[in-house]
């Protein structure tokens, strides 16, 4: 069937693993402890690399955040939000969080991923779809403008054709 070795299964429990290493130690995404004061207890090495230390998630802001943070505190349930960030060097960058109270009630978790490379594509892909649309008006619009000409066109080869007879009548015959 379908067995693991017997090696990774050892490997699993055995004096082999590190017992020290965790979640935080291996995670990508950003992983923020922090009480609802605003006191960070916890960072993993990507979210101290964004944010220098600095809760990105300020409690004490005016607007969604706080609301969403407030409304977790009184609720129990966890939250989503997304946020711009400034990071340490100055860039702006959006963050969307997952955040789960603390089973104590004292504090919170936090889980950040950076959004902007997929916020600046789709909105990319929004102005190219309205680029597109302005062409295809354009091209419907070309169309119908050579449509008419045409039409103008089949109107007035009757008539410069009558005026060439006209033209071409002599003078002195009046039954021409």
């Amino acid at each position: 069937g379908s067995e693991l070795p017997l090696s990774l299964i050892e490997g699993l429990g055995g004096p082999a693993v590190d017992e020290s290493a965790d979640i935080w130690d291996f995670a990508q995404d950003f992983l923020v402890h922090a009480t609802y004061e605003g006191a960070v207890i916890r960072m993993n090495e990507p979210a101290l690399a964004l944010l220098g230390g600095l809760l990105p998630i300020d409690p004490e802001a005016p607007g969604a955040t706080q609301a969403a943070l407030q409304a977790m505190r009184e609720t129990g349930k966890p939250v989503r939000l997304s946020a711009p960030v400034e990071t340490v060097e100055g860039e702006q960058r959006h963050i969307s969080w997952s955040i789960a109270p603390h089973p104590s009630g004292l504090s919170f978790f936090a889980i950040g991923r950076d959004t902007t490379a997929s916020m600046e594509a789709r909105q990319r892909l929004r102005e190219t779809e309205e680029r597109l649309i302005q062409m295809q008006q354009m091209e419907t619009l070309g169309q119908l403008a050579g449509g008419v000409a045409h039409d103008f066109n089949n109107l007035l080869v009757p008539i410069l054709n009558v005026l060439e007879l006209v033209a071409k009548r002599p003078q002195e015959d009046p039954d021409f």
